[in-house]
């Protein structure tokens, strides 16, 4: 190992810390318009007689939290939204009724309770 790559050494454990506490705020800062879009997702949800739209949203959006949830200290947010994204997944592949949706609406409304509250 070189004198320079030595003295880079502990450097990039820093700039890992640092680059991952900005993706942390990042996250943070875009949890309101996760919230808003998941309100407005639940709420075709519950006007719609088709609410496929819907939950591919919804989907798209927990599997979006999922993915990084737990890498920044979520875990809890985290397995709830890869629990709803995998839940969405399944009914997508068959009929779709009424307790399954209800289900689904209250991990969601748990999901933000829980983003809320960061």
């Amino acid at each position: 190992m070189t004198v320079a790559m030595q003295q880079d050494a502990p450097k990039k454990p820093q700039q890992l810390s640092l680059a991952i506490e900005r993706i942390r705020e990042a996250f943070l800062l875009g949890l309101d318009q996760r919230i808003e879009a998941l309100d407005v997702l639940l709420c075709q949800l519950d006007e719609t007689d088709n609410p496929i739209l819907a939950l591919h949203g919804i989907a798209e959006i927990a599997h979006g939290v999922s993915g990084v949830a737990k890498t920044l200290g979520f875990p809890e947010l985290g397995t709830t939204a890869s629990g709803i994204d995998t839940q969405i997944a399944i009914v997508l592949s068959g009929p779709i009724c009424p307790q399954t949706l209800s289900d689904i609406v209250r991990d969601v409304d748990a999901m933000v309770d829980h983003m809320d509250g960061l």
